[in-house]
């Protein structure tokens, strides 16, 4: 069973017909995906912050 997030299905909801595993990002998700953008901000590789938030709950993982 492969994973997912919230986030994904929304951009893709045809992944719902797959058999996989709804990840929900949490509030540390969250505060962990501001950590990763601001980062990336200092170092001059700013990314979308639905991208941080996917990365923060993958790093959980």
């Amino acid at each position: 069973m492969l994973n997912i997030t919230i986030l994904n299905l929304i951009e893709f909801p045809k992944a719902i017909e797959l058999d996989l595993r709804v990840l929900f990002p949490s509030k540390s998700d969250y505060q962990l995906a501001l950590i990763i953008s601001t980062d990336l901000i200092k170092i001059g590789k700013p990314i979308p912050a639905v991208y941080s938030v996917i990365a923060a709950v993958c790093c959980k993982q």
